[in-house]
C-alpha cells in the first residue's frame, strides 16, 4: 500500500486538511479484565488500542503473537483479549483498523465504525486545506489479527494490497487447482524478504498451519502496479473491485 499524491481508494476519499492527522490518541486503555478460566479479575490491564510505525515494542509484540496476551495473576493461566487496535501512521497518513469478528453483520458494523473514525478524525484538524490536490487517509479494515498484521506488513513495505489481493486471486484461480480457496488462505509472507519475488504463505483453514508456499516474479506485481495505478479508467476499475475499506481477495472469488 504505497504512500500515493492521489488519493487511495478503498474508502479513503476524504480530503484532509493538513499533512499529520490530528493528535495523539491514546496508545493504550486500562481495562479490568477477568480470567476466561478461573473467573479472577484482573484490574489494571493495559490494552494496546493503537499502534504506530515508531512503536517497535508493540509491532514486535503483534508479530509474535503476544499483543494482548495476559496471564492471569491467580491461576497463572495465558489468555489474550481480541479487542479493535489500530495502526495509526500519522507521516504518510494511513489508518489499519482491527476489529474481530467475520460474519458480514461484523463486517457491516465494522464500516460504519471505520467511517465515523475517519469523519471524527478529520473534524479534530484544523487549519486551512493545503495547496494543490489534498492528500487523502488510506484506510483499511480487518477482521482476523493475520489479515491485521498482514496489511501492516504490506504497508510498512509500501505495497499496494489491492495489487496483492489481486495476484492472490490469480493464484487461486489457476486451471490446475493447486490452490484450493476452500481450503486454502494466502497471506503475504514477509518473514524471508526477497527482492525478486513477491512471496505468500499458504495456510489450511482448518488447523491455520502453513501447508505449503508459493511466489510470483515481483516484475508480475510491478506491472500490475503500474497497469492500475497509472491509468484512470483502470483505477477506477480497481475502485470496483475493492470498495469500501475491506480489501480482501474474497471480493474476487
Amino acid at each position: 500500500m504505497p504512500a500515493r499524491k492521489r488519493p487511495v481508494t478503498g474508502g479513503a476519499r476524504r480530503p484532509a486538511r493538513r499533512k499529520s492527522l490530528s493528535p495523539a490518541a491514546a496508545a493504550a486503555t486500562i481495562f479490568e479484565l477477568t480470567c476466561p478460566k478461573c473467573g479472577a479479575a484482573q484490574p489494571g490491564a493495559k490494552v494496546t488500542t493503537v499502534l504506530r510505525p515508531e512503536d517497535a515494542d508493540g509491532l514486535a509484540a503483534l508479530l509474535k503473537g503476544t499483543l494482548n496476551v495476559f496471564t492471569c495473576a491467580k491461576c497463572k493461566t495465558p489468555f489474550r483479549l481480541d479487542s479493535p487496535v489500530l495502526y495509526r501512521d500519522d507521516a504518510r497518513r494511513g489508518l489499519i483498523y482491527f476489529t474481530p469478528g467475520e460474519s458480514v453483520e461484523t463486517l457491516e458494523r465494522a464500516e460504519k465504525q471505520v467511517t465515523e473514525l475517519l469523519e471524527t478524525l478529520l473534524a479534530a484538524e484544523d487549519g486551512a486545506t493545503a495547496a494543490g490536490e489534498p492528500t487523502a487517509i488510506t484506510c483499511r479494515l480487518t477482521l482476523t489479527r493475520s489479515q491485521f498484521i498482514e496489511k501492516v506488513m504490506l504497508w510498512r513495505n509500501e505495497l499496494d494490497d489491492r495489487i496483492v489481493e489481486y495476484v492472490k486471486c490469480q493464484l487461486l484461480n489457476k486451471k490446475d487447482g493447486q490452490y484450493d480457496p476452500v481450503r486454502m488462505e494466502l497471506f503475504y509472507d514477509f518473514s524471508q524478504p526477497d527482492a525478486a519475488n513477491l512471496t505468500f504463505l499458504i495456510l489450511d483453514r482448518e488447523s491455520g498451519q502453513p501447508a505449503a508456499g508459493a511466489h510470483v516474479p515481483m516484475e508480475l506485481y510491478t506491472e500490475l502496479a503500474a497497469t492500475f495505478l497509472n491509468d484512470a479508467a483502470m483505477r477506477a476499475e480497481l475502485d470496483k473491485l475493492f470498495p469500501g475499506y475491506y480489501v480482501a481477495v474474497s471480493r474476487l472469488l
